[in-house]
């Protein structure tokens, strides 16, 4: 009804005919009124369109990714609104592991964006540190604090 008052036009949603997947919808009005409604509609359908992206994260970063119970992968899903599916524990031996996010084109980039913010993959420098494995304990700390305070 919205397009109606908008464009001045008629819009009719025609029934599914058996058991097609998709609607039509039959716009009527001035020629101006029709191309504006119909561009719009278009517009929505593809705002909405699901898609699915995979992204591969390395074995090592899973459950960086996931957090604590799970806390960062549900806060990522809930500020973007797209799904993310994973595996709590990758493959005995695979070096990465698909991450499957899906959702609308927009909600899809955001999550993303925020798992890339995560993993730091385009990250500009990196380094990797040697530390020999007796002073290990000394940088995790107690509960993991020295580890967390540099990061």
């Amino acid at each position: 009804k919205k397009l109606d008052a908008a464009h001045g036009v008629n819009t009719t949603r025609m029934d599914r005919k058996d058991d097609a997947k998709v609607f039509s919808v039959k716009v009527r009005g001035s020629t101006e009124g029709v191309t504006a409604a119909v561009a719009e509609l278009k517009a929505a359908c593809e705002r909405e369109r699901r898609v699915e992206e995979t992204l591969q994260v390395e074995s090592i970063h899973v459950g960086m990714l996931l957090g604590k119970s799970g806390a960062t992968i549900n806060a990522i899903q809930k500020r973007t609104g797209a799904s993310i599916d994973m595996k709590k524990k990758a493959d005995e031996g695979a070096s990465s592991q698909a991450v499957v996010v899906r959702g609308n084109r927009e909600a899809v980039d955001k999550a993303l964006e925020a798992l890339e913010a995560v993993l730091q993959y385009q990250a500009p420098a990196r380094a990797l540190v040697v530390v020999d494995a007796n002073l290990m304990p000394l940088l995790i700390g107690k509960n993991g604090e020295e580890i967390n305070r540099i990061r």
